[in-house]
C-alpha cells in the first residue's frame, strides 16, 4: 500500500531508486488514516491521503532522517546534516519553522516528550533538549540512528 500510495508523488527521478520509489526513509500512519513521509531523496517531508494526493507538504534545508506529527498540529522533522550541519526542527502547517534546535553534526532522530523536551539521537548519543534551550547528554556514544523514550 504505501509503496502504491508513493509512486504517486512527483519526485524527480534522479531522487529515485530504479524500483521508482521515492527514497522514503521514514513512514508512518498518522490518527486520521494519512500517511506522514520523510523522503531523503528530496529532502521532503509530506502527507498523503488515502487516494495517494499529497494534502501537505515541506521542503527540508537539509536531508531529512525522521518526521512525527505533534500532538498540536505541527510537524517534528530531523535533519541530518548538510553544509550548515544537523538539526531538530518544528514546522507548523503552514511549513513556518516554530522551534529549531541546531550546531549538531548530524541529527538522526526526533522525539516530543510529554513535559515538552526533545529526545535526540545524534552523533554523539542520545540527548534531551528542554524547551528553554538547554540540554542534557543522556548517553555518549557514537552511532546512534534513533532514540525513542517508552
Amino acid at each position: 500500500v504505501v509503496r502504491d500510495v508513493l509512486a504517486h508523488l512527483a519526485v524527480p527521478q534522479a531522487h529515485r531508486d530504479p524500483q521508482g520509489t521515492h527514497a522514503p526513509i521514514d513512514v508512518r500512519m498518522l490518527d486520521n488514516g494519512r500517511l506522514l513521509v520523510a523522503l531523503n531523496g528530496p529532502s521532503q517531508v509530506v502527507e498523503i491521503d488515502r487516494t495517494g494526493q499529497v494534502v501537505w507538504s515541506v521542503m527540508s534545508k537539509q536531508s531529512v532522517s525522521t518526521a512525527r506529527r505533534l500532538d498540536n498540529g505541527n510537524t517534528l522533522v530531523a535533519e541530518t546534516g548538510g553544509p550548515s550541519g544537523g538539526r531538530a526542527v518544528e514546522y507548523d502547517a503552514s511549513g513556518r519553522t516554530v522551534w529549531e534546535f541546531s550546531g549538531l553534526k548530524y541529527c538522526y532522530s526526533a522525539e516530543r516528550l510529554p513535559d515538552g523536551s526533545t529526545l535526540l539521537a545524534d552523533e554523539k548519543g542520545v540527548r534531551e533538549v528542554h524547551p528553554d534551550g538547554k540540554e542534557r547528554l543522556l548517553h555518549s556514544v557514537k552511532a546512534y540512528s534513533r532514540a525513542t523514550r517508552y
